[in-house]
């Protein structure tokens, strides 16, 4: 059904790319370069953080259109993106081998509207394409790792600090992944899709590390032009 309300679609409206409208292309290959080479690392709560591309109105479509409509062509990007940001951090900082690939998690809400949990199902497709050495250190966890533990509010019209109000203790570790690792040392790369103030990545840092698990760092596959430290 998907793949026919598509084609009707394009009937009516003109194939063009998400990010620039260039004709008869869903993504062009000039968008598809800026994901891979625009990476750069900053600092969240202190920990290595990379992101593969500036977060602007034009990445704000082919964010929005992979994680509401399921789009293939802008989850490509969001996964290109991932990919450069991967290999920006493996220049800095090396991940022990069975580093956990920990997702961010989406309220139980979006995830019901969305048919489950779309980045930790995206970090399934990261990870089966082991193209990079670096992706060879990593694991994925059997469960989601991270989870919401109360309901928090649409972060777009808030502020940094009512961000970071608003996730404060908002995440907490999945007790069934801690029990089947009881004994282990857990050390995990966290995953998100895009950073604006960090507040969510900093809630999930607070809830690692309260259950004495080891944070390398985190990639995303974009983030505000003030995260990355963008003029």
């Amino acid at each position: 059904m998907k793949e026919l309300l598509a084609a009707i679609r394009t009937l009516v409206y003109p194939l063009s790319c998400i990010m620039c409208n260039k004709p008869n292309f869903e993504i062009c290959d000039s968008c598809k370069l800026m994901w891979l080479h625009s990476a750069k690392i900053f600092r969240i709560s202190n920990y290595v953080t990379s992101a593969g591309i500036p977060y602007d109105e034009r990445v704000a479509k082919i964010v929005l259109s992979a994680k509401e409509d399921n789009a293939k062509a802008a989850k490509n990007c969001i996964l290109l993106g991932l990919d450069s940001a991967l290999v920006k951090f493996g220049q800095l900082k090396e991940l022990p081998i069975n580093t956990f690939l920990v997702s961010i998690p989406s309220s139980k809400a979006a995830n019901r509207s969305r048919g489950g949990d779309y980045l930790f199902t995206l970090s399934k497709v990261f990870l089966a394409n082991r193209n990079l050495a670096i992706k060879k250190t990593l694991t994925l966890p059997k469960l989601p790792f991270l989870m919401q533990n109360r309901k928090v509010k649409d972060q777009s019209g808030l502020s940094a600090k009512e961000r970071e109000r608003n996730m404060d203790s908002a995440i907490y570790v999945n007790p069934r992944i801690i029990d089947m690792n009881i004994g282990s040392r857990i050390s995990v790369l966290l995953m998100d899709d895009v950073i604006t103030s960090g507040a969510t990545l900093k809630s999930a840092i607070s809830a690692l590390e309260a259950s004495k698990i080891t944070v390398m760092g985190a990639i995303a596959a974009c983030a505000s032009q003030h995260q990355m430290r963008i003029p």
